[in-house]
């Protein structure tokens, strides 16, 4: 259940339950030389028209679960229902992130956000402007090293879902009460 008003009114417009895995990936060569603030990033988002939805025309019936063990659940997931749409984020060490990913429509979006350092859990301000301008998704995966607690605070209403490999961390972070982890 989404209790912050501002999510609850992105679902109302959009009639979209949202599912996102965010993987440990990093792609891009060098860290950014400079990391802007969360305020800079929002502006950029802010400024984007709004993202692909995925799935526009499709019925649920139509999705094949295939793929990797990022693509499976969210694609399971809308196959049974359980949300309209999913996206797979990833992380950037460059500046300039890559553009939204259909490659895996019409299902399956994928973002890259820049990173703010290498250290686990991932920090990344962008990541961090993305959730706070489009709100949090309805379900939300972290998979591998983590992310930081200023993600999980912005995705306090998200139903979340922690890889096994991290419940060591969690069991110390702050922000693990109500974070699942399967056997």
């Amino acid at each position: 259940m989404i209790h912050d008003p501002a999510a609850y009114m992105t679902i109302q417009k959009t009639g979209r339950r949202r599912l996102v895995v965010i993987s440990d990936f990093q792609g891009g060569d060098a860290f950014a030389s400079r990391v802007p603030s969360v305020e800079q990033h929002r502006a950029k988002w802010s400024e984007l028209p709004p993202g692909n939805s995925g799935n526009d025309g499709y019925g649920h019936d139509d999705v094949r679960v295939t793929g990797n063990y990022l693509e499976r659940l969210p694609l399971a997931c809308i196959k049974a229902g359980i949300v309209d749409t999913a996206e797979i984020w990833t992380h950037w060490r460059g500046e300039c992130p890559p553009v939204e990913d259909l490659k895996d429509g019409p299902f399956l979006v994928r973002r890259s956000f820049q990173m703010n350092g290498p250290d686990a859990p991932f920090a990344s301000n962008d990541m961090l402007a993305h959730i706070l301008t489009s709100g949090p998704p309805d379900i939300l995966c972290v998979w591998g090293l983590g992310v930081s607690e200023d993600i999980l605070e912005a995705c306090r209403e998200s139903y979340k879902i922690y890889n096994p490999s991290m419940r060591l961390r969690c069991a110390f972070h702050p922000m693990s009460a109500g974070i699942s982890t399967s056997s």
